[in-house]
């Protein structure tokens, strides 16, 4: 089965006008280039997307089904069809790193959280898992394995575990209510 897209180098200098794809907030730089699509619809059109790009530096294309790609542009995420010039969904801006496993979810993962995506292009969120930094190291049997960042407490990076099927994590001390950057009211001193 042939691809339903290509990544371009940059945006073809002939052929019809490229079609700008944004997250729906629109800066002075939604006009430049940004990460470059061309897709193939099924009756043989073709179109190319210029996509908004997110915060961080990871731009990569997952098949998700028969139908359906996710794009990843400098962070940001689309979900996208070829048959259609709008994305069907919009996930983060500011995805660091991601990959496919072999029965083809998507893992994408930011400085605090894990993004799981399935195959038929339902996702989840793992919640904060770290303050500022997480990173993964494997995954095996549908088990994630990583470190975060923990300069509340320890100044440290600590190993973790996020099961994708049970959504469980072990090893992980972090808690938004123990943070010291809970909100304080104005009037108490202490």
């Amino acid at each position: 089965m042939a691809k339903s897209y290509e990544i371009l180098r940059s945006l073809p200098a002939t052929g019809p006008m490229y079609i700008p794809i944004s997250n729906g907030i629109t800066y002075i730089s939604d006009f430049s280039e940004g990460f470059i699509v061309k897709f193939f619809k099924s009756g043989g059109d073709e179109w190319v997307g210029n996509f908004k790009l997110g915060l961080k530096q990871f731009s990569a294309v997952f098949e998700l089904d028969k139908s359906n790609v996710l794009i990843i542009a400098g962070g940001a995420g689309y979900v996208m069809s070829a048959e259609q010039e709008v994305p069907l969904s919009f996930l983060n801006i500011n995805y660091c790193n991601g990959f496919q496993t072999p029965d083809g979810r998507v893992i994408l993962h930011n400085d605090i959280e894990i993004t799981v995506i399935e195959p038929d292009g339902s996702f989840w969120i793992s919640g904060r898992i770290s303050i500022d930094g997480l990173t993964i190291t494997t995954v095996e049997h549908n088990i994630i394995k990583g470190q975060y960042s923990d300069h509340n407490r320890n100044w440290g990076w600590f190993d973790f575990t996020l099961n994708i099927d049970t959504k469980e994590t072990t090893g992980i001390q972090y808690n938004l209510d123990e943070s010291p950057m809970q909100k304080k009211f104005w009037w108490k001193i202490w």
